[in-house]
Order: structure tokens, then C-alpha cells, then sequence
């Protein structure tokens, strides 16, 4: 009996099996020269389980790099991507090496490339990004739009808020989540108002809606979605998540659209009202319609205006007053400090912020343990780069873990403790204890709204301490004011709580 029969003699199915299945499993766990360390990975479906059972997926990767390191890597079907956690990796990453990290995954992820596209802001690279992204910072830095200031749009903006909360005290308490919606509605009018020149009245139905589908994009997980990880399914049958974050893609589209061309027919290039004037009036006096200046582009770079504009914002507004009814001491120290700063009754102005440095450590404090965008919008890598000691190829999707630079005991004492008293040095004065801050991210790539979301935040919440005191009903059970689920943004827990304006 020759050898190759005396073998088969000893296999059965069971055996074959098997040997495949470890064959397989091996396969699986192979990676190329000096590229980063991960978990074990599944046969065809690699880590997709870890990304798809996670209730927070930042918080799980933190977990994850404390055993592989603060570069680790993943495989979610077919979509390799690189995890970068803690502050000294991702600085490396996003400043140290940002033009080798800027790219976008719009060809490499499904629900990017069917429903969001690669022009615009967010997710546009190489220089029609740049040329875009240098006019919409001028347009903010000098905000040359229109004849309001910007703390004058948001000042008034919060009088319409207050008008409408003024109504809601009826001796009830109100859901969180209705809150929320009243407050997604005053901060993306102050967008509105920058791009369109208008505002939008809170019970405007196509608004309304609009910021309904808002919501509900930003709650889901991108990276759990199935057509990432396999692009052929899309030509089976796309998920129903999947066909609602492409409908809302479209939905946002459609209204900005609407939008531009009624600019259009009112354009006066002596009179530029907004950011939709300023664009006609750069393509029409330059007469070019290039890659970043044509219309879609500029339809695109609204939408994320509009998009990131009003969802940071309110979530971090809404997760404030519920800071504020968790600890109602807190709430009193920001009370009084304002009281003390601003007084006869006058509206709160950016020239007060120096001399609030308790409603300044409250505001970064807040930011850091919330974590409203746990991880960043992914990169690219542009070409292959060493990080950290490892090898990453080029065209490798890159994300890094905001969570683990706000969440790093090692830089934040007891870090899952809200303690605003950290930001505020032994001489009384707001102060920042770690470089390891990063709400906006870093680099190049940080968000481009960092100075307008401040000033929002900033000027929204010292109007409403001044105006309101924040309570929850008695006997009512509040929620631990620290963030458990998320999708691409962090989702405050609903809670019932009563509004009571100051005297």
C-alpha cells in the first residue's frame, strides 16, 4: 500500500473538515510585513462580529489596544482598516504625518461612495479639498456674508429658543428627546442662517423632517453596516439601514439644492448675503466651474455644513442640561459665576468668556467625557507610511480613537469622573492640564466648524443658565450622565426633566 493510500485510508469528512476549517482559520490571521497587530480574525467575516455587537465601538477598541498596542489593525469582511488610539499615535498620524494621512475612503466604503460621494468637505481630498475647504474658512474667519455678526445670529437665535421654552413651562416635565429636537432646530438655523442667509420657523414641516433623518443618520454605526464589509451584496439586496442613510443623503441633496437655486435668481454680486453668495460670486467672477467649484461640489460642501453643523452642537447642548440636572451643585456654580460676570439683565457676549473660567472647564469637561464623535471621520492613507514602528499600506482606511485620548487615565486622573474643577488652576483660571484634548480631532483634517461650534456652545449654554434652572421631577430616575451607546455620534439617554425660568 503506497503512502498517499495509507493516508486517505485514515481521512473521513469529519477530518477534512476540520483540517479546512483550521486551513481557513489560518489564512484568516495573515498579514503582510510589519503591519500592525490585531485580534484573531474569522474565516471570510474577520472582526465584523466586534464592530457588529458593540454598543460602543470606541470604548471597545480602547479595550482592544490595551492588549495589541495603540496601533492595531481590523479586517470587517473585505475592508482592512488601522485603529489609532491615544494621543502620542494619533498626532504622529494626523500632524506629524498628515499629508501622508488626508486621504478619504469614498472608493473603499459602500454607504460612503453611494451616498455621500467624494466631493465637498468631508470626504473630498487632493486640491479641489484644499482650494474648497481655504474658501469656506475665509467665509468663517471674516464672515464677510450678510449684515449680522455671528454672535448677533446666535444671540438672536437663542431669544427664539427661549420663546419657545417659555411655552413649554406649564408646571410638566418634557422628555429629553423633545428638547433635543427644539434644540437641533435653533442650532442648525444658526447654519442656515451662515449659508442660506434665512432661518427656518422650529415647526416648518420639511424642516422638521429634515432634522428628524438628521438624527436618525447620525445614530447609526457606518462600520457594522453589511455592504461595507461585503460590496457584492449591494448587487443582491441592500439593508433596509443601509437604503435609509443613502435616502437621507439624497433627502439633504435634494433640499439644498432647492436652496442654491433660489439664490440663483436673486444673486446681486454687490450684496453677498451668505455662503451660497460667496460661491456664485467666486465661480461667476473667476468664470470657472472646476472639480471644487462646480455645483455639486458646492451642494455637497452645504450639506456637511449643514450636516456636522447641527448635530454636534445640539447633542452637546442636550448633554449638558443633563450634566446640569444630575448635578444641580454644578448647575449652581455656573449660575452664580455667570450672575456675577453678566449682570442687569443683559444678553452673554464672547467678551465675557475670560472671565468665566468655571463655565469654561464645565464646557471642555463635558466635551472630553461625552466624546460626541467617538472616533474620526476615517482617512486614507496616501501612501505606504511607517506609524508607530509598524508598516501600513497605501490605501489603508484609518480611524482614530478620539475616546481613548479623553478616556486615558494616564493623562486624565480617574478619567470617567466629571470633575470641571480639573480645567481650573490653583490661581482660579481656566487653564487646559493635558495636551491630550481633542473634540475636533488634529490636523489638517480637524473640523473645519471647531471656532463656530464653540462660540454656539459657549453662547447657548451661559444664556440658558442665566434664563433657566434645570431640574428633574421628584422621584423621576435620572440616567448616569455618561455616554454607553453610539453611532457616529454619542446619543444622550432620554430622561424627564422640568425647565423653570430664573426671576
Amino acid at each position: 500500500m503506497s503512502i498517499t493510500q495509507l493516508l486517505l485510508s485514515y481521512l473521513d469528512v469529519p477530518t477534512v473538515l476540520i483540517f479546512l476549517i483550521i486551513l481557513l482559520f489560518l489564512v484568516a490571521q495573515r498579514k503582510p510585513h510589519r503591519y500592525p497587530p490585531g485580534p484573531l480574525r474569522w474565516p471570510v467575516i474577520g472582526n465584523l462580529p466586534i464592530v457588529i455587537g458593540a454598543k460602543m465601538q470606541a470604548k471597545d477598541f480602547m479595550k482592544i489596544s490595551q492588549k495589541h498596542g495603540s496601533v492595531f489593525s481590523l479586517r470587517l469582511g473585505v475592508l482592512d482598516m488601522v485603529i489609532i488610539n491615544g494621543y502620542d499615535a494619533i498626532h504622529e498620524a494626523f500632524s506629524e504625518k498628515a499629508e501622508l494621512f488626508t486621504g478619504r475612503p469614498h472608493d473603499l466604503i459602500y454607504i460612503i461612495q453611494k451616498g455621500i460621494g467624494k466631493k465637498g468637505l468631508i470626504m473630498n481630498e487632493g486640491p479641489s479639498w484644499h482650494e474648497l475647504r481655504k474658501m469656506i474658512a475665509v467665509a468663517f474667519r471674516d464672515f464677510g456674508v450678510g449684515k449680522k455678526t455671528l454672535e448677533e445670529r446666535i444671540l438672536d437665535e437663542c431669544q427664539a429658543l427661549f420663546e419657545v421654552l417659555d411655552s413649554k413651562q406649564k408646571a410638566q416635565s418634557i422628555q429629553s428627546t423633545n428638547l433635543q429636537r427644539t434644540l437641533m432646530s435653533a442650532v442648525s438655523n444658526i447654519i442656515c442662517s451662515i449659508t442660506f442667509g434665512d432661518r427656518f420657523q422650529y415647526t416648518d414641516k420639511q424642516f422638521v423632517k429634515l432634522l428628524d433623518s438628521l438624527a436618525r443618520f447620525f445614530r447609526t454605526s457606518a462600520l457594522a453596516l453589511p455592504e461595507n464589509a461585503f460590496p457584492f451584496l449591494r448587487f443582491i439586496r441592500t439593508s433596509s439601514q443601509t437604503e435609509d442613510m443613502i435616502g437621507i443623503q439624497n433627502d439633504l441633496r435634494d433640499f439644498v439644492r432647492q436652496q442654491v437655486e433660489k439664490h440663483k435668481e436673486t444673486f446681486d454680486p454687490d450684496n453677498i448675503r451668505d455662503i451660497v453668495d460667496l460661491y456664485l460670486q467666486v465661480t461667476g467672477k473667476e468664470k470657472r466651474q472646476t472639480k471644487a467649484f462646480s455645483n455639486e461640489s458646492m451642494v455637497r460642501a452645504i450639506v456637511d455644513l449643514f450636516s456636522a453643523g447641527t448635530e454636534t452642537t445640539s447633542l452637546s447642548t442636550t448633554w449638558a442640561i443633563l450634566f446640569l440636572v444630575c448635578y444641580p451643585e454644578i448647575q449652581r456654580e455656573l449660575h452664580k459665576e455667570i450672575m456675577q460676570v453678566i449682570d442687569n439683565g443683559r444678553r452673554p457676549s464672547l467678551q465675557d468668556k475670560p472671565h468665566l473660567p468655571y463655565v469654561q472647564a464645565f464646557i471642555s469637561e463635558m466635551m472630553r467625557v461625552v466624546n460626541i464623535a467617538p472616533t474620526s471621520v476615517p482617512h486614507v492613507t496616501q501612501d505606504e507610511v511607517e506609524l508607530c514602528g509598524y508598516v501600513i499600506p497605501k490605501r489603508t482606511v484609518c480611524t482614530a480613537n478620539i475616546y481613548s485620548v479623553h478616556m486615558d487615565p494616564k493623562e486624565w486622573p480617574e478619567p470617567e469622573e466629571f470633575r470641571p474643577e480639573r480645567w481650573i488652576n490653583k490661581n482660579g483660571e481656566f487653564y487646559k492640564p493635558s495636551k491630550a484634548f481633542l473634540p475636533f480631532s488634529l490636523g489638517p483634517r480637524a473640523c473645519l466648524g471647531e471656532q463656530l461650534a464653540r462660540i454656539e456652545f459657549f453662547l447657548f449654554l451661559t444664556s440658558m443658565v442665566q434664563q433657566y434652572e434645570f431640574s428633574t421631577p421628584i422621584g423621576a430616575q435620572l440616567p448616569r450622565p455618561f455616554p454607553e451607546r453610539s453611532g457616529i455620534t454619542t446619543t444622550p439617554p432620554d430622561y424627564e426633566l422640568y425647565i423653570m425660568k430664573r426671576e
